[in-house]
């Protein structure tokens, strides 16, 4: 194993080209991939999605693109892989279909000065995926666990989900909302802002006084909806949407001023406020 460094000469753009790397050597399976410097872009040879690499590191004076475009991006496997951000161009990367051609762990500390220049995930698993700051589009491909939470002093950390599937959305902060054919199969949310306009979301867990979730989408129900803190928003649109099984606290608020929620089974309230003129059916508990 050794670390292969992204230098092309003349710009060429091809992983297998040895001269584009500082060592002189073309990367192989185990390599550590460093993208540390310079505006040269990767933009041939980039299925990589058999080869499985140690760290890939995409570092903040990288300015280069990687991938062509989210249907063609620059797909490997890996261990880790930490992206510094900061660069004014796009990366379009993604996985190996294959078991053990995945990415083990995604650690995005920053994607970009700004919205045009965000962080593509377009195919393949991400196993963890930790958000700490900049933007993210998660075009397709499952994530597996992604923990958003944006780290003081980033300013913000936001993760727009357009087709892709999450298996356990853990929000303690920043900004995520679902557009498109996305799913989310469970988020536990501490903090920050879930946006669903569009898509599956099956279990729903506010669970601290910081977060609010804004409930759109009309295209599936929520199966569990449970209410410790926080505020669940329906009021930004009147289509019904159906809720199936649903727990209320002290500290959460329900807010439906449309009267637009469908109780496919009665809610349990343990206590919270519930902003309807019409409430539903309840089971409450003293």
């Amino acid at each position: 194993m050794a670390t292969r460094t992204w230098n092309p000469v003349g710009n060429t753009g091809a992983f297998a080209t040895a001269g584009n790397w500082v060592e002189g050597v073309a990367p192989v399976g185990g390599d550590d991939l460093d993208f540390r410097l310079g505006t040269a872009d990767l933009v041939t040879g980039t299925d990589q999605s058999a080869v499985n690499f140690g760290k890939v590191h995409i570092y903040s004076g990288f300015t280069g693109r990687l991938g062509n475009s989210t249907a063609d991006p620059f797909l490997f496997g890996c261990a880790s892989c930490v992206i510094d951000g900061g660069g004014s161009n796009v990366l379009y990367i993604g996985s190996g279909a294959a078991p053990g051609n995945d990415i083990e762990k995604l650690q995005i500390k920053g994607a970009g000065p700004n919205r045009a220049a965000p962080i593509n995930v377009c195919a393949g698993t991400v196993v963890n995926m930790v958000m700490e700051a900049g933007n993210v589009n998660l075009i397709a491909g499952t994530i597996t666990r992604l923990v958003a939470k944006a780290v003081a002093g980033s300013g913000y950390a936001n993760i727009i989900n357009t087709a892709a599937t999450i298996t356990l959305l853990e929000m303690l902060n920043g900004y995520v909302q679902q557009i498109s054919t996305g799913t989310i199969t469970e988020a536990r949310q501490v903090g920050g802002f879930l946006k669903v306009d569009a898509g599956t979301m099956v279990t729903l867990r506010m669970l601290g006084a910081a977060a609010k979730c804004e409930w759109n989408s009309t295209t599936a129900a929520i199966t569990t909806l449970q209410g410790i803190g926080g505020m669940f928003d329906m009021g930004k649109s009147i289509a019904a949407r159906t809720i199936t099984n649903s727990e209320f606290h002290n500290g959460f608020m329900f807010d439906d001023p449309n009267n637009v929620a469908v109780f496919t089974n009665d809610y349990v309230r343990y206590g919270g406020t519930i902003n309807r003129s019409t409430p539903p059916s309840e089971s409450y508990v003293p």
